[in-house]
């Protein structure tokens, strides 16, 4: 296969409109976001409980900038790429937005983005934040972004869940009170994976210990004498360990 080049990659960015189901029987739209939303966007940000706003801007936020609103709005597919999603209901001319995706590239890393996303509080746990995020994503890789910056809290449990999902190398760490996972979208292959359970016994605790610090699930890499292997592969409460 050929690598075609960023230019080339950037045209075949979709600008389409997508009609997605939700648990219950209804269903959203999603489409890129354009200049005509601003009042929308602003509208749809100003209806945002506190937490959801502090969840996404780590700061009490009341409303948004000018310049977060062109970042939203008009900026070129290289740069940043937003999609939202639109409450699809036909007896309504005007739909209410109920989320947005975006990813955002980084001016000090090559081919790297920053990702992020915000669902309305009462549309939340739908599945409209997986189903923005694969837009998100497919529209990264078509523009050449290959590797995906996410920042997000630690008690964030569903951002992590939903980051972990972007790709099969995933890393996390932590810095000054934040979650910084880093989402290589190249690479297929999973090298070491440990699935949280419940833990019992007090060896089993301990490990589990070691991995809710770690932000568990993810990649890590362990060096481990085959003794403590075997103690681990003894372990039901872990769906796969590998050597």
């Amino acid at each position: 296969l050929h690598r075609v080049d960023r230019r080339q990659r950037q045209m075949c960015i979709r600008d389409s409109t997508k009609t997605v189901p939700l648990d219950g029987g209804t269903s959203v739209v999603l489409r890129r976001l354009v200049p005509e939303d601003r009042e929308m966007l602003r509208d749809f940000f100003s209806k945002l409980s506190s937490e959801s706003k502090y969840s996404r801007y780590f700061t009490h936020k009341e409303e948004l900038s000018e310049e977060e609103l062109q970042q939203y709005l008009g900026s070129e597919a290289s740069k940043s790429y937003v999609i939202g999603a639109w409450e699809h209901d036909q007896d309504k001319v005007e739909q209410n937005l109920v989320g947005t995706a975006s990813y955002v590239s980084l001016q000090n890393a090559e081919n790297a983005a920053e990702f992020a996303i915000i669902v309305a509080d009462e549309w939340q746990n739908k599945k409209i934040g997986k189903y923005l995020m694969r837009e998100v994503l497919d529209g990264a890789k078509e523009s050449g972004v290959d590797r995906i910056i996410v920042y997000f809290l630690p008690s964030n449990t569903g951002m992590r869940r939903l980051t972990q999902s972007m790709a099969d190398d995933v890393s996390f760490k932590y810095d000054e009170g934040i979650v910084v996972a880093d989402v290589n979208l190249d690479k297929e292959e999973i090298i070491s994976l440990f699935w949280r359970k419940e833990a019992k016994n007090f060896w089993d605790k301990a490990f589990q210990s070691a991995i809710d610090m770690s932000f568990l699930p993810f990649t890590i890499y362990m060096d481990l004498t085959e003794e403590h292997v075997g103690m681990m592969k003894k372990i039901d409460k872990y769906d796969h360990i590998s050597d």
